[in-house]
């Protein structure tokens, strides 16, 4: 079963992403959270297998810092700037 943590300051974006997720067989949405501290709070907390994160988000950004750097344990982070990072700014 993989563990995901959904991060989204939008809760519209947070709750789409767990009705898609959360209908996957092998998929379990742990948490979610709306803003990057409660990101690292949740993650703490959960220990997530995946992290799916915004890459724009207040307190703190994906692109800004990875959960090593806020000393959250667990696997390599990375981010993808694909979805829709062009157009936001």
């Amino acid at each position: 079963m993989i563990k995901v943590l959904l991060v989204d300051d939008q809760a519209m974006v947070r709750e789409g992403f767990g009705a898609l997720l959360s209908a996957q067989e092998d998929m379990v949405v742990l948490a979610d959270a709306a803003d990057g501290e409660q990101a690292v709070a949740a993650a703490r907390r959960y220990d997530p297998d995946v992290v799916l994160m915004d890459i724009r988000m207040p307190v703190v950004a994906a692109g800004h810092r990875g959960a090593a750097d806020r000393g959250v344990p667990g696997p390599e982070c990375g981010a993808d700037r694909s979805a829709g990072g062009a157009d936001r700014g």
